[in-house]
């Protein structure tokens, strides 16, 4: 038996976060709830590397009833949406600490000003993606999505199928 949907539970909690602004404003479809994602790219990715990256993720949470918003600089201030900020930086530890597991990615949780944090260690996605045979892309994407959830669900723990399980197999990327 599979989980519930998640995107009834996404939309309630956009919408229940910052439930006096303008929800459903700038979305491209009208039962979509809009996101807004600051992107800052500390790490400088290919261009085309992140381009995929941050299309692949909106198709994710676009088919569970989110529209991504995404912003390259922090100028944008909404007070009345959620956001997100995506930080994108170089390395997560130096290269002498290699022998732990990949973190790949990490979420702060939101404070009362509705807006979360979320990290993005680029030297762990393209070591994980060489080793694994994956496209960088597709492993940024699915590190980008997983994250967002844990801003938005603001909560401790993993699924255990599906984006929000702790270590995806093989299958898991190219299905999320």
């Amino acid at each position: 038996m599979g989980q519930p949907s998640s995107g009834f539970v996404l939309g309630v909690v956009v919408a229940g976060l910052c439930s006096a602004g303008s929800i459903g404003a700038g979305a491209e479809r009208a039962d979509a709830i809009p996101l807004v994602v600051i992107v800052h790219d500390r790490a400088e990715v290919l261009p085309r590397t992140l381009d995929l990256a941050l299309k692949e993720a909106a198709r994710i949470y676009w088919q569970v009833g989110v529209a991504i918003e995404w912003h390259s600089d922090s100028g944008r201030d909404d007070a009345h949406a959620f956001s997100v900020q995506l930080i994108i930086q170089d390395k997560l530890r130096p290269a002498s600490d290699r022998t732990k597991p990949f973190v790949m990615g990490v979420a702060l949780a939101p404070g009362r000003d509705c807006r979360g944090t979320v990290y993005l260690f680029n030297d762990q996605v393209a070591e994980f993606s060489s080793s694994r045979h994956i496209r960088s892309a597709l492993a940024m994407r699915t590190v980008i999505a997983h994250e967002i959830v844990d801003v938005l669900l603001q909560r401790e723990g993993q699924s255990p199928e599906g984006l929000m399980r702790a270590v995806l197999n093989g299958g898991d990327w190219e299905r999320a």
